[in-house]
C-alpha cells in the first residue's frame, strides 16, 4: 500500500516539476523573443518603410514564427542549408527556398539582390539586417496578394497564417478561414502591450 502510495506521490511531483519546467521554459523563450525584436527595431522599422507596411505588423508576424517554431536545431540552420536542406533561417524564420524565390520574382537592384550561387544567400540571410529586409518583402507580398484576392485588407492573423505556410509554391487560393499558431500568435502580440512604445499600433491595421 505505501509503496503505491509513494508511486503516485512520485508521479505527481514529476508532472509538477515537468509543468513548471514547460512554464519557465515558455517565459524563457518568449522574453528572449521579445528582446532581439526589441534590439532590431532600427532594421525592422527602415525595412517596413522601403515595403510600406506597419512596423508593428512584421515585429507581430516574426514573433509569431519565432515563438511558434523556435527550438534547440535552429543554432544548425546555417549548416543544414550549406549542405543543400531547406530549414528556416536567420532573424524572419524564412526557408530558403522562400529566400531565393524572393530573389528570382522580386530582385530590383536595391532592396533584393540576386545571388551569384546558393552559399553566398545562405551568407546573406544569416545577416540579420538583410534577413529582415528579405522577410519585410515577404509580408508586403502576402499583404497585397491576400488583399487582391479578398478585396479587403488581411488582418494580422491571416498574414501570421499564411506567413508560415508560404505563398511561394503552388497556385492554391488562400482561404481568409486558414489559420496557424503562427497567426494566432502573431494576432496575440499585435493586440498586446508587449513592445508598444518601440512598435505602436497603426489605425490601418487590425
Amino acid at each position: 500500500m505505501k509503496s503505491g502510495k509513494y508511486f503516485v506521490l512520485s508521479a505527481l511531483l514529476v508532472a509538477a516539476l515537468a509543468a513548471g519546467y514547460f512554464l519557465y521554459d515558455s517565459w524563457s523563450r518568449e522574453s528572449r523573443i521579445v528582446k532581439r525584436i526589441s534590439e532590431a527595431s532600427c532594421f525592422i522599422n527602415s525595412a517596413c518603410t522601403r515595403f510600406g507596411i506597419d512596423s508593428r505588423l512584421m515585429a507581430s508576424v516574426v514573433y509569431g514564427e519565432l515563438f511558434s517554431n523556435l527550438n534547440v536545431l535552429d543554432e544548425f540552420d546555417r549548416i543544414r542549408a550549406e549542405y543543400g536542406f531547406d530549414p528556416s533561417v536567420g532573424f524572419g524564420q524564412m526557408r530558403v527556398s522562400t529566400f531565393i524565390w524572393l530573389e528570382e520574382c522580386s530582385a530590383d537592384g536595391k532592396n533584393i539582390f540576386r545571388s551569384r550561387d546558393k552559399k553566398e544567400l545562405v551568407k546573406k540571410i544569416s545577416n540579420d539586417s538583410i534577413n529582415i529586409i528579405y522577410s519585410a518583402c515577404y509580408i508586403a507580398l502576402i499583404k497585397n496578394r491576400l488583399s487582391k484576392e479578398w478585396d479587403k485588407e488581411p488582418d494580422i492573423r491571416q498574414i501570421g497564417s499564411y506567413y508560415s505556410l508560404g505563398i511561394d509554391h503552388g497556385c492554391r487560393k488562400p482561404n481568409p478561414e486558414f489559420v496557424t499558431p503562427v497567426g494566432l500568435a502573431a494576432e496575440e502580440f499585435y493586440n498586446s502591450d508587449k513592445l508598444l512604445s518601440v512598435y505602436p499600433r497603426s489605425t490601418g491595421t487590425k
